[in-house]
């Protein structure tokens, strides 16, 4: 993930990353629901990668939801609410 390799550097612990969130000017983006959905999904099978940061956390706007990814681990915890689009295939 991008945004993970952009932040992880010494004193990064946490890095938190929010989806569906409106923009300055008031605009959201409803397309980042999939794209949240696909790291869900993919985490049983695929861990990210980090030196510093020890946990991801992915807020998703539109469902209050909060997962938890801890790099080098598979999965990602549930902290609250529901994926934003549900399971896919």
């Amino acid at each position: 993930m991008r945004l993970v390799r952009e932040h992880d550097a010494d004193g990064v612990d946490d890095l938190i990353v929010s989806t569906e969130a409106p923009t300055a000017d008031g605009f959201a983006y409803p397309s980042d629901a999939v794209l949240a959905q696909a790291l869900i999904d993919q985490a049983p099978t695929h861990a990210l990668s980090a030196r510093h940061v020890a946990a991801v956390y992915l807020h998703v706007w539109g469902t209050s939801g909060v997962f938890k990814f801890t790099p080098g681990q598979h999965g990602c915890e549930t902290i609250c609410g529901v994926p934003p689009v549900g399971p896919s295939g």
